[in-house]
């Protein structure tokens, strides 16, 4: 990378711009040329962002009415694109019922990157994984995700099914979504 500063006809660095800045053409060639120098750097780092991120460029210009490719593929590639998305799962007698059923609300359920569960026991001491392990096996899971729902399960005989995960007077845990706007 050149250094605005390194750069032909710019400002030297000040208190104000501490990179130094571009200066306006008035027409006699001592403003900041556009050239491979001054933008060089930053078109490749923006074709680089583009090329990381998955996103097909639109062929258009990015603005209210196109999108925002470029931020959206920045975002992507900081973790900022991600969106997460927090359901109750309500009332579920684990005991009793070895399956519940929650809406998750999303537009596009193919957008979801990620789905984890807590599960809170009656005496709410501790919060739990629905997928944990108990030494002998996985404790229950994700059945099935569609356009509407998220299917959560737990084993028979496993850590779940117990008097321990009964009571149906409080939220028994919470479904965290992972997803792409």
């Amino acid at each position: 990378m050149i250094k605005l500063e390194d750069k032909s006809n710019v400002n030297a660095p000040s208190v104000s711009f501490p990179y130094g800045s571009l200066r306006n053409n008035p027409g006699d060639n001592t403003g900041t040329p556009v050239n491979v120098n001054l933008v060089g750097d930053v078109m490749q780092l923006m074709e680089k962002i583009m090329a990381e991120s998955g996103i097909t460029p639109n062929g258009l210009p990015d603005n209210e009415a196109n999108g925002w490719q470029l931020y959206e593929a920045l975002l992507l590639l900081t973790g900022g694109g991600i969106r997460r998305e927090i359901i109750n799962i309500g009332d579920w007698d684990m005991d009793a019922d070895g399956i519940v059923t929650v809406a998750h609300g999303l537009a596009d359920y193919s957008k979801i990157k990620r789905v984890s569960v807590m599960i809170i026991p009656d005496a709410g001491s501790i919060i739990l994984p629905l997928d944990c392990f108990d030494g002998v096996s996985m404790s229950g899971g994700i059945n099935q995700i569609d356009g509407t729902n998220i299917v959560l399960s737990r084993l028979a005989s496993g850590l779940f099914d117990s008097t321990s995960f009964d009571s149906t007077s409080f939220n028994r845990g919470y479904i965290l979504i992972d997803y792409l706007p």
